[in-house]
């Protein structure tokens, strides 16, 4: 039935006055049934009563309205509209009459309206599209009618407007936090969608860490308070699917199903404190193994940045490697080990000892044996030849500089060497190969082994073997000749050195020319 047609019809209905009291306004039929005990007060004083509701339909001139047990029927100055549909609105007016336990009505007036749904639609037309409260007021009362006439076409669109009107809120609490987190606790209470709220709490939270200048420990309370499955270490398995979800983590996270939401959540927990850790990252990367640490630790899945880290934290120790220890110039070459960066070791350690030399090298012999030291360090540690080559230069350098002013470090530095196959002998230095490869008659040889042999000067006899138990002297042209003898128990140990010393020369000077054992004098 048209709106225009029902307006007439309301034009045209009958309006008789009865005597009697009215009620002072048009009460509705859920009104009527809460005020049951007062119709037949009404009934006996003929007051006449205004009811407005649901045409129900109707039998001849008989009709009701729904949900009232009351049988209406109009009076004979009263005309009934023709042509009504159940459901459309109804205000009669009359007076109640009792028969038995039934009840009737003599109506005296009939006006026609819309019905509940188009009277939902005409004033939704009328509602202010930020005015928010009133849509839920308009949401409702036609609820409660939807409820009442058990209307499920009218649930349904009351129903449509709250989403529509929560949808309208939700765009208006775009970007703020709090509105959002308070919309979602008001959708709860509406029965909103539980995965829509779900969206909505994330997009607050979303709104609330994304912030300037946000605090770093409240963003990371709020994550751990607001993200259920932050510490659950489920990766996204689709790629495109975690691109789009960094680039729009809101629209994403509200399209997913509740397994993706899960590892979304994971996903945004390490999207927001991977950037913090590694904020705490010292610009010398002195600091890069507690960092990597605390990403392997919390963020297992960012293994590059953990790498990046210790990376940091290695160039930092090779870039000190000149104030290094020995102990931390070990824990230097573990570092590298661990990290697979063992071929950079050689040049550090070369770096090292260069540093260690000049900090040591004082044209002094401490500073030279203390930098031999270093170099039989890295010698006994990495066993790289040159550099017990140059810790032996450095030795030789320190017995040069002590044999004479300091005959005891001279001694001394000459034992180091001996301990790495050097000896002096015949004012050099020989290894032990070339010291082997020298005759047994060697005087220098000789002497070193506490030997007498042809050649040597009585001061160098006298030196091995201290002065001659017995002397026997033969003067001749050529010379002074004397047998010096060792022992005198005719024994196998019994020495005999003959010695030739010119007539004009001194007694130091006088060589040895023939060395024997048992010999016999004549």
């Amino acid at each position: 039935m048209s709106l225009l047609i029902r307006t007439m019809l309301m034009i045209v209905a009958t309006v008789i006055c009865l005597p009697g009291a009215a009620l002072s306004q048009t009460i509705s039929v859920q009104d009527m049934l809460q005020k049951t005990d007062q119709w037949a007060a009404w009934a006996k004083d003929g007051t006449v009563v205004s009811i407005n509701g649901r045409y129900a339909g109707r039998v001849d001139r008989m009709f009701r309205l729904e949900n009232l047990s009351i049988q209406m029927t109009p009076t004979r100055y009263t005309t009934m509209p023709q042509g009504l549909q159940a459901g459309v609105r109804m205000t009669v007016s009359g007076v109640l009459k009792r028969s038995g336990s039934a009840w009737t009505m003599d109506v005296s007036r009939i006006a026609v309206g819309n019905t509940d749904s188009e009277r939902l639609i005409s004033r939704i037309e009328r509602l202010d599209p930020k005015q928010m409260s009133d849509w839920y007021e308009v949401a409702d009362e036609f609820g409660k009618l939807a409820e009442f006439y058990q209307d499920e076409s009218l649930r349904r669109q009351v129903l449509h407007l709250r989403m529509d009107a929560f949808k309208r809120q939700r765009e208006l609490a775009r970007g703020d936090s709090v509105k959002l987190a308070r919309l979602a606790e008001f959708g709860a209470t509406i029965d909103v969608d539980p995965m829509a709220l779900e969206a909505i709490r994330f997009e607050s939270l979303v709104a609330a860490v994304t912030v300037p200048d946000a605090d770093d420990a409240q963003v990371l309370k709020n994550l751990k308070t607001h993200l259920p499955a932050w510490d659950r270490r489920d990766r996204l398995e689709d790629s495109g699917t975690e691109q789009g979800f960094l680039k729009d983590p809101v629209g994403e996270y509200e399209a997913a199903d509740e397994t993706v939401r899960t590892q979304m959540q994971r996903r945004y927990y390490r999207k927001l404190r991977l950037p913090m850790i590694l904020k705490t990252l010292k610009t010398d990367g002195s600091n890069g193994l507690e960092i990597a640490a605390m990403l392997e630790q919390e963020l297992p899945e960012d293994q590059a940045e953990a790498e990046m880290a210790r990376r940091r934290y290695v160039d930092f120790r090779i870039s000190k490697v000149s104030q290094l220890t020995r102990r931390q110039l070990d824990e230097l070459d573990e570092l590298l080990t661990s990290t697979g960066r063992s071929e950079e070791l050689p040049q550090a350690v070369e770096q090292w000892l260069a540093a260690q030399k000049k900090r040591l090298m004082n044209g002094q012999l401490d500073g030279l044996l203390a930098t031999a030291e270093e170099y039989l360090f890295a010698f006994e540690r990495w066993k790289h030849e040159p550099h017990r080559t140059t810790a032996v230069d450095l030795l030789k350098q320190g017995w040069s500089l002590s044999e004479k002013t300091a005959p005891k470090e001279a001694a001394a530095i000459a034992q180091r060497l001996e301990q790495f196959g050097w000896t002096r002998l015949k004012n050099q230095w020989l290894t032990n190969a070339e010291v082997a490869a020298l005759p047994s008659g060697n005087v220098d040889l000789a002497m070193r082994e506490g030997r007498v042999v042809k050649g040597m000067t009585g001061l160098q006899v006298v030196t091995i073997l201290g002065k001659p138990d017995r002397r026997v002297r033969v003067v001749s042209s050529g010379g002074i000749q004397e047998i010096w003898i060792y022992g005198d128990d005719g024994s196998s140990s019994e020495i005999h050195i003959h010695v030739l010393q010119g007539r004009s020369g001194k007694p130091e000077d006088a060589v040895a020319t023939l060395v024997s054992r048992r010999a016999q004098l004549r």
